[in-house]
């Protein structure tokens, strides 16, 4: 009986945004999923916010690559924190969701906010990822990865940010769905990719992206090793041959 319960609480966790197993939460759970967001949200929105300030008041600024990135990273993650700290205040208050106050249009604005902000966090992320595996593995330096590839990662991620945010809503698919306001759920392929299929192909190129680089820092320290072992074997020759025949090395140093 343990071991079902764990598991129907685990199951219950994992569809937390789909509307028809709100009903499987308690009254003081669903207050507690509702209250939670209100004080992560600001916190994230903190931390965020105090990092992209520090990097513009630093002497480097957006001097470098990856500065760029994780700023824009952040601004990212300052948007999905505000719209994650609105938690069940913007859903319609027909819904009966505890602390829901809002309307369809409110509804809308915070789902449209979670999808920009998501989005743009998980593409970032990804964009981290490919630029650590391009200055590690390839060797191109940051300099020429912000001249020919930065403007490609900025470019592309825009185009599918703004698609993934803009189409629910001419579309009219963003709706109360759990505790937040969401993409309406539905079995069609963009459904799909806007609930969750999008967190799943970033995790799976970040993580080929994480083994490749892993394997290419293996394989140096090995050459490194071997490198160590090589000079410290030449030094080994050279101190013995010094001992063996000292006369020879006296008329080397002067030579010298």
């Amino acid at each position: 009986t343990t071991i079902r319960n764990k598991k129907y609480s685990v199951f219950r966790t994992l569809h937390i945004l789909t509307p028809q197993y709100v009903n499987m939460f308690s009254p003081n759970e669903m207050k507690s999923l509702a209250i939670a967001p209100m004080v992560t949200g600001p916190i994230s929105l903190l931390s965020s916010g105090t990092l992209m300030y520090m990097m513009r008041k630093s002497s480097l600024k957006l001097s470098t690559t990856s500065r760029r990135l994780f700023f824009v990273l952040c601004f990212y993650d300052c948007v999905y924190s505000i719209g994650n700290g609105l938690s069940t205040v913007t859903m319609p208050a027909e819904t009966g969701i505890f602390l829901a106050s809002g309307n369809d249009a409110t509804c809308t604005f915070q789902g449209a906010l979670l999808m920009f902000g998501s989005s743009g966090t998980l593409l970032y992320n990804l964009s981290f990822s490919i630029y650590h595996l391009c200055v590690i593995v390839f060797s191109i330096s940051d300099t020429k990865f912000g001249k020919k590839y930065e403007w490609i990662l900025h470019s592309v991620n825009h185009l599918i940010i703004i698609f993934t945010t803009v189409f629910p809503f001419i579309a009219n698919r963003y709706t109360s769905a759990g505790i937040v306001c969401w993409v309406k759920p539905s079995g069609s392929l963009l459904a799909r990719l806007f609930g969750g299929g999008m967190i799943v192909i970033v995790f799976v190129l970040i993580s080929i992206s994480l083994i490749l680089i892993s394997a290419h820092v293996i394989r140096q320290n090995r050459k490194n090793k071997k490198w160590k072992m090589t000079e410290k074997a030449k030094l080994l020759r050279k101190k013995t041959a010094e001992k063996n025949d000292p006369h020879s090395f006296d008329l080397h140093a002067m030579r010298m």
